[in-house]
């Protein structure tokens, strides 16, 4: 699953709003990506530093990594200058940025994304729970015993999934 673009514009944003960047003039890049919808479509943000294709690394102060480095169709740039004019006259499908920071400050955008995608499947869990529940109750009512054990297989079935899934996110 890719980003949207609006989520790489607001990723780009906070690194910037965020972090003071090691290389004069690295913000030049970013706020030209930030410019077009273009560039930005073709820009895919990465946990990593890839070892080959196109890479745009930018990188905060106080990390440990190059303070800028693009390399672009097996060219490698240090110097912003000439890799904003690279980036504009070259021919180039994907670019993967790299937004470096000091692992020590706790990434707000990446972990707000997370919680989100995890309160949402929480929450569709539980309301699929509530349901069963209802179903169940309305079949005891009627006493239809093939609903009811369908119905609690499911249950049983759906809180065995959950139970799974927290049993392997504390290892």
């Amino acid at each position: 699953m890719g980003h949207s673009i609006a989520e790489k514009r607001e990723l780009i944003y906070w690194f910037l709003d965020s972090h003071r960047l090691a290389a004069p003039g690295a913000e030049m890049i970013l706020r030209r990506l930030l410019s077009s919808d273009a560039l930005l479509e073709r820009t895919v943000p990465v946990n990593q530093v890839p070892l080959q294709g196109n890479l745009l690394l930018v990188a905060a102060r106080g990390t440990y990594t190059y303070p800028f480095v693009l390399r672009l169709n097996g060219q490698v740039i240090y110097e912003v200058e000439k890799a904003l004019e690279l980036l504009e006259t070259e021919e180039w499908d994907t670019l993967q940025l790299y937004l470096s920071i000091n692992r020590s400050f706790f990434c707000q955008f990446c972990a707000a994304r997370e919680q989100t995608v995890e309160e949402n499947t929480q929450a569709r869990q539980e309301l699929t729970r509530e349901m069963l529940l209802a179903m169940i109750d309305q079949a005891l009512d009627h006493r239809d015993r093939k609903a009811f054990e369908v119905l609690t297989g499911k249950l049983k079935q759906i809180e065995e999934q959950s139970a799974k899934k927290q049993s392997s996110g504390c290892q």
